[in-house]
């Protein structure tokens, strides 16, 4: 019921930016956008300290993969007396800039939430059921296990959890939220 609540809310807005865009695209929004704002404020205020608020706008980790390219040297087939190898280019896929940057900018917070997390989760079972709620700087779509995929990495190298699997994670989604001075993610450890 509490699901069906909450699939009530994300569409009831999305329903109220359509039918106000109806009456006055430019007016209708800034209204819109003002009053998805003062929502996600409202929630924050009400929820936030009931779990751990990092700041920033999360990057999906999907969209945000570039092809990279490395070098490295590897064994000479032709010549066995080449003990150094030949160099060889590989490519491969990895973070964006704006991953990079938000897993940087981001990390000190990750880390001074570390020991909230851990006693948030103290005597729970594995997997571990964590509300993820986004925050996110603009109305554009996005995907939810994306933007969770970067929280749960992070979560991993900051030691939150040994590893981002099935048996020690179990993300759960929340609401979405649009502001663009409270961008970020609150996380709930769900008992």
């Amino acid at each position: 019921m509490e699901n069906q609540t909450e699939l009530y809310k994300a569409t009831e807005a999305q329903h109220l930016i359509v039918s106000i865009r109806a009456m006055n695209p430019c007016k209708a929004r800034t209204e819109a956008v003002l009053q998805l704002q003062k929502q996600a404020e409202n929630w924050i205020t009400e929820n936030a300290h009931l779990g751990i608020y990092i700041k920033g706008n999360v990057p999906s980790s999907k969209n945000s993969k570039e092809i990279g390219m490395y070098k490295k040297y590897v064994p000479d087939p032709d010549n066995p007396m080449n003990t150094k190898g030949i160099l060889k280019e590989f490519h491969t896929l990895q973070d964006s800039a704006t991953t990079k940057e938000y897993r940087l900018v981001s990390r000190p917070q990750w880390i001074d939430n570390k020991r909230k997390f851990k006693s948030l989760s103290e005597g729970l079972k594995m997997p571990l059921n964590v509300e993820f709620t986004f925050i996110r700087d603009s109305m554009r779509r996005f995907d939810y296990h994306n933007a969770v995929q970067v929280c749960a990495d992070v979560m991993v190298e900051c030691g939150y959890i040994t590893d981002d699997e099935t048996c020690y994670l179990k993300p759960v989604f929340g609401e979405v939220f649009y502001s663009k001075s409270l961008a970020g993610v609150v996380m709930k450890v769900l008992k």
